[in-house]
């Protein structure tokens, strides 16, 4: 009885995969980067916001990221990339999420936005694109707590946006 079903839905199944893929579709991330391309030189990120040590980290996520990727691998010598990718962090700013009744802070967002561009060995663009993630962390009466808990957010910011691009510069549509 089992294998009646199967049978069954088999050609459907199949079927399915055939129109989705005649379609264009794929999942996030999968294929290839943009341009086809597969070795990447990342250069330094440039700090808009004056963040200490941010576009340091933010290079080296990016590096890290897109090394781990299926779609390419990030190169340090540019002699050897396809691409070349410029980044840069526009703006870093937070909102007040929750506040005690004493009209004290408790929890706060921190918003990145930063601005990618991918470009050939000629400089032409293949791809651009500005994106944006946040992060919440706890504010408390101890300020350098409170700092380490918003260094700590950046921290998964930078990280998060690096796992962003990949996905998006894989994107086929």
């Amino acid at each position: 009885m089992k294998q009646m079903l199967f049978l069954r839905s088999l050609p459907v199944f199949l079927f399915s995969c055939l129109a989705l893929g005649a379609c264009g579709y794929g999942f996030s991330g999968s294929g290839t980067f943009a341009g086809n391309v597969q070795r990447i030189f990342v250069l330094q990120v440039t700090d808009r916001v004056g963040e200490a040590g941010l576009a340091t980290r933010m290079t080296d996520d990016l590096v890290y990221v897109i090394t781990r990727s299926p779609q390419g691998m990030a190169v340090d010598d540019p002699l050897g990339a396809d691409a070349f990718l410029e980044s840069e962090v526009r703006s870093i700013t937070q909102a007040t999420l929750s506040r005690t009744v004493a009209d004290t802070d408790i929890e706060r967002r921190l918003y990145m936005t930063a601005f990618f561009v991918l470009k050939d060995g000629e400089g032409r663009v293949i791809w651009q694109r500005e994106l944006r993630e946040d992060e919440v962390y706890a504010v408390g009466a101890d300020n350098a707590a409170t700092e380490s808990r918003r260094r700590e957010a950046l921290e998964a910011l930078s990280l998060r946006m690096a796992e962003q691009l990949v996905n998006r510069l894989g994107d086929d549509f």
